[in-house]
């Protein structure tokens, strides 16, 4: 249960459908996230997604 993290590829993925009950945050600690000035807040089962750092600009964006 839980999540996975490939640290080479940036893509978090949820295991076992848990985000029904245990969601789970990516701190944005002073940058952007998507464009949002907010944590990320992963709370579907089953979803699986990629943050790239792009630049101190533009920050982290969701590539898939």
């Amino acid at each position: 249960s839980g999540f996975s993290f490939d640290s080479i590829e940036g893509t978090f993925t949820l295991k076992d459908g848990n985000a029904f009950t245990n969601n789970f945050t990516i701190a944005r600690n002073g940058n952007n996230i998507a464009g949002a000035a907010s944590d990320l807040v992963a709370d579907t089962s089953n979803c699986a997604f990629k943050l790239r750092y792009r630049t101190s600009t533009t920050n982290w964006e969701l590539v898939g």
